[in-house]
């Protein structure tokens, strides 16, 4: 099975937490956190920009919106990723 690394992108390893509410612009130095969100409207990096950009969502409180996917159940987790063509993202409810 072949694989290949897409982009190059720096990021965080998971070892940063940011919790997040209201209405958030993400950046390219944003991947690879996690965010607790609480109520918050999540607008992702341009897609062109953000080959190998990652971040996980966990639903703390609230209605929130990652990108537009709703992620409300407390405790559901949403990882989304780039390809540098589309942000692509996995739902579940822990």
């Amino acid at each position: 099975m072949a694989s290949t690394k897409i982009g190059v992108k720096g990021h965080w390893g998971g070892s940063y937490v940011e919790e997040i509410s209201g209405a958030v612009t993400l950046a390219a130095g944003d991947s690879g956190k996690i965010f607790l969100c609480n109520a918050a409207t999540v607008t992702l990096p341009a897609v062109a920009d953000s080959a190998g950009w990652n971040a996980t969502f966990i639903h703390k409180s609230g209605s929130s919106t990652v990108n537009s996917v709703n992620i409300n159940a407390a405790g559901e987790l949403s990882i989304v990723v780039c390809d540098g063509s589309a942000f692509y993202s996995g739902n579940s409810n822990t």
